[in-house]
């Protein structure tokens, strides 16, 4: 098992960031995956060196000690890349399992492994309900990366009480979705497009059905100046939007059963009440602003946050990588 990123068939693999044991959810999902679609996985395990100095002072230290120091950093990584390993061996015998181990930060070195992995993984270790993790590797990863994003919650009786819950959720509110959908949060963009057939050939490959859901909010003083009188007739003009938007992956996918959900409400909790039981949720994302290329929408920040079922993101441009759809056939809205 060695690391073996610059192998052409290394290119159709899952790739999964691990930390030690607060990763195992990730990796035990992640491994799952790659066997489901019989490919290799790679564990990417990060470490950082750099210029250490003594208490106290400005001076660094000898060369010889800072070379052990380092040394001994890359064997602690080594150690933990290899239980990494273990571990996976133990869930999946039999399943190719490659390593890679990297002097660099982790967001780094994870947005660099995806440019080679159709699929790469990453856990969510537990927050304050009132944190804003918009700094985390996660978030900066998803934003960044050349292939879908998963991230993997820890399960909800592993956090402590309080931890990972959406406090602008209303848990008597949660739309009736089968267990096991995978679902899509949809917006009426045209980034949303590689998402939506992602999460189609998911549905199709794990024979489950597919929930839509499309929240929108409009505040109530703005409808009162607009050309629109009734809220029914939003409604209407949203589901029509959606109904175009799906209708090319429905006709190519006709087997997947299709829920469309849509609700005058604010997306984030709504897709992640939507999710509760579900295989996957499955969003794309388009930041907004000056840095349009830097920034991950703010919708799929408070899901990737909150959610406790794995959230795919797929941005546009992504669906050929993620190995889902064979690329001279795939379907794309007008």
């Amino acid at each position: 098992m060695t690391s073996n990123q610059d192998d052409p068939g290394a290119r159709s693999h899952v790739a999964v960031g691990y930390e030690g044991p607060v990763s195992d959810t990730a990796l035990t999902w992640a491994a799952t995956e790659a066997a489901g679609r019989g490919v290799p996985l790679t564990v990417v395990h990060t470490y950082v060196t750099g210029a250490a100095y003594s208490w106290g002072y400005g001076y660094p230290l000898p060369t010889a000690e800072i070379e052990q120091m380092h040394r001994e950093l890359r064997s602690q990584a080594e150690a933990t890349l290899a239980q990494g390993v273990a571990r996976v061996s133990a869930h999946q015998p039999g399943l190719d399992v490659r390593t890679l181990l990297v002097d660099a930060s982790p967001a780094a070195a994870l947005v660099t492994a995806s440019t080679s992995a159709a699929l790469l993984v990453l856990g969510r270790r537990p927050h304050h309900r009132w944190s804003a993790p918009f700094g985390s590797v996660a978030v900066a990863v998803a934003a960044h990366s050349q292939c879908p994003v998963a991230v993997v919650p820890n399960p909800v009786g592993a956090t402590p009480a309080g931890a990972d819950d959406d406090p602008d959720a209303d848990a008597s509110a949660a739309p009736d979705v089968p267990a096991g959908n995978v679902v899509l949060g949809l917006d009426d963009s045209p980034e949303c497009d590689d998402a939506t057939g992602f999460a189609f050939a998911r549905a199709a490959a794990r024979g489950t059905g597919l929930t839509i859901v499309h929240a929108w909010w409009v505040d109530v003083a703005l409808l009162t100046m607009a050309d629109v009188p009734t809220w029914q007739q939003v409604a209407d003009e949203r589901a029509f939007v959606v109904d175009e938007l799906v209708r090319p992956w429905c006709e190519r996918y006709p087997q997947v059963p299709v829920q469309r959900l849509s609700a005058h409400t604010q997306p984030g909790p709504a897709l992640v009440l939507a999710a509760r039981d579900a295989d996957v949720l499955v969003m794309g994302s388009r930041g907004r602003g000056g840095f349009t290329s830097l920034l991950l929408g703010s919708v799929s920040r408070h899901v990737m946050t909150h959610s406790n079922t794995p959230v795919v993101v797929v941005r546009q441009g992504q669906l050929a990588r993620s190995g889902s759809v064979d690329p001279a056939s795939a379907v794309r809205s007008t």
